[in-house]
């Protein structure tokens, strides 16, 4: 992860003349580069010209200090031309060291076999970096390719150079100070009518006791261009809102400018990550080829950039990328991509097949209407229970919007919601957890809202305890039928009350009355023959007990004890 975190920072902004139209792709600034090895003394990087030559362009460097990449073995010069690359992509303090070319360290060490450009300014180049310590000979050394100590074709091609030693700089770097600096040696994939193999290698530098490597390697020619995506569907709303008659500026559709960027951009519904990955014809993916974007309708989507190169993009492999940006109305939009030989009026791999590919989205249109779900609806509001509402947005067409939508659960009083902007899911469904606060009686509404549509909804408040009192419990079970020839007996929640049935007549019976407010009717055997049927309204009414002693009935009341 850090690595793709890495590459996609480090897109710094390059400039490319397309049909006249400049493409920029974003950079945060360099940062840290990744040396190859640096345990047995030697850091290495490797470095493509035309990652150096896109990027120094954009910098801002003449047409001549542009020129430095295709020379940057080259240590004549104020500065030399490892120095002036490093100054003006790093920290510019003077020194060269291996964090300086982080911003071009986008190659993955990847060779084109084919590509013939004796200059160096294509694909069959890569700068080898090494950074020594003492003023002792340094010796490269390769499995596959050539070195090429300069640019005359009458030059010997050998898998092992050593720098020249009866300089007036030892180290080779011609900065005057012996030990201290960088070498650089030029690997080739091929020269003349050399031509190496396709597959892996290794560099191995030595200086002294000092021990380093760089691995790459040489791959074929671009031949064929395919896609990855994260997602295949969009929605429309992308607007020039600067009226500048563009979508490249922030707001609108601009190729982010670091990794956050990126992944803020593939967070909203609008935009989309797309990358065309370039393979070789053994099917290898390959850096530094470069790529055309276009769609078949602009009404439905744009893409941020038109041409793009492949670049180490770490965990995602090796690809170009671009943003497509929905703009005005739902549909499908096809995109494409073509593999293209010339960027900036500069050739960079002739050989390069002209492959092309395309990949539809789908576009989905704006919100419409948003549909609304409480559960539960109806709760008690103390503070703790919550509702869960969910939000169906929809467009006009009544389908589901696309994943992404940002959504707004506004809670006006009484409450809390939880996200209160949520984003859609591929179904165009976002949820938020609403908690009304204690106290309250009336509910709470919940007012959602995403795009230019609202819709609201209530959550009621079910009755609840006074504050510091249990609710009431549950009703108790009916008392069991009076067993034959004898009285009723007592169940654990009846009192016993002695009722007089009548003045002077020294009759009474034990009455059941249920320990809590409710109403029971019982019938109790007395006997010789006698019963008695007590009816117990609520506690706040008299009781009026009701006695049938043979025939006929009789009928006493009292108060409630």
């Amino acid at each position: 992860m850090k690595r793709i975190l890495a590459a996609l920072t480090f897109l710094a902004v390059v400039a490319m003349a397309v049909s006249g139209k400049v493409l920029t792709l974003p950079s945060a600034g360099a940062q840290e580069a990744t040396p190859q090895s640096d345990a047995a003394g030697i850091q290495t990087l490797g470095i493509s010209p035309v990652m150096c030559l896109v990027f120094t362009n954009l910098a801002g460097a003449s047409s001549l200090d542009t020129a430095r990449c295709v020379g940057l073995d080259i240590q004549g010069g104020v500065p030399p031309n490892a120095q002036f690359i490093a100054d003006l992509h790093g920290d510019g303090d003077g020194q060269v060291e291996p964090e300086d070319f982080a911003a071009i360290d986008l190659d993955g060490n990847r060779v084109h076999q084919s590509d013939r450009h004796e200059q160096s300014a294509g694909n069959g180049t890569l700068w080898v970096l090494a950074w020594v310590q003492d003023d002792d000979p340094v010796i490269f050394k390769t499995n596959r390719g050539y070195f090429r100590p300069g640019a005359s074709p009458a030059e010997p091609t050998e898998r092992e150079w050593v720098c020249d030693t009866e300089m007036e700089d030892e180290d080779c770097d011609n900065d005057g100070i012996a030990g201290d600096g960088v070498v650089v040696a030029r690997l080739r994939s091929n020269v003349g009518t050399l031509t190496s193999d396709p597959g892996e290698g290794r560099v191995t530098i030595k200086q002294g006791t000092d021990e380093g490597f760089l691995d790459f390697r040489i791959v074929g020619e671009p031949d064929s261009v395919e896609f990855l995506t994260l997602e295949n569907t969009i929605q429309a709303g992308v607007v020039d809102r600067d009226g500048d008659g563009q979508l490249g500026s922030p707001g609108e559709c601009p190729l982010p400018g670091d990794a956050p960027g990126f992944l803020a951009a593939n967070a909203t519904a609008e935009r989309a990550i797309v990358l065309a990955i370039v393979r070789d014809s053994d099917g290898i993916p390959v850096t530094n080829a470069f790529v055309e974007w276009s769609t078949d309708d602009e009404d439905l989507a744009v893409v941020a950039r038109p041409l793009t190169p492949t670049i180490d993009l770490g965990a995602f492999g090796f690809g170009a990328p671009n943003i497509l940006c929905g703009t005005k109305k739902p549909g499908t939009v096809t995109v494409k991509a073509k593999i293209v030989r010339t960027a900036m009026g500069v050739t960079f791999d002739e050989a390069a097949e002209l492959d092309e590919g395309t990949i539809q989205f789908t576009v989905k249109g704006l919100p419409d209407s948003i549909q609304l779900k409480a559960e539960p609806q109806t709760l008690v509001c103390d503070g703790q229970a919550a509702s869960k509402v969910s939000a169906t947005v929809l467009d006009a067409a009544g389908n589901p919007v696309a994943a992404g939508q940002k959504v707004r659960f506004d809670v006006r009083v009484l409450g809390t919601a939880s996200p209160i902007t949520a984003t859609t899911n591929a179904d165009g469904v976002a949820t938020s957890t609403v908690t009304p606060l204690a106290g309250g009686t009336a509910g709470v509404p919940v007012v959602v809202s995403a795009g230019d549509v609202q819709a609201s909804i209530l959550i009621s408040c079910s009755a609840a305890a006074p504050a510091g009192e249990a609710a009431p419990p549950p009703a108790p079970p009916p008392a069991p039928p009076a067993p034959s020839g004898g009285v009723a007996p007592l169940m654990p929640h009846h009192q016993r009350h002695p009722f007089p049935l009548g003045e002077g007549e020294g009759v009474s019976a034990v009455g059941r009355l249920p320990r809590r407010p409710l109403q029971r009717r019982t019938t109790h055997s007395l006997g010789g023959g006698l019963s008695c049927l007590c009816t117990a309204p609520r506690a706040t009414d008299r009781v009026a007990q009701r006695c049938h002693v043979g025939s006929p009935a009789r009928t006493g009341t009292r108060d409630p004890p």
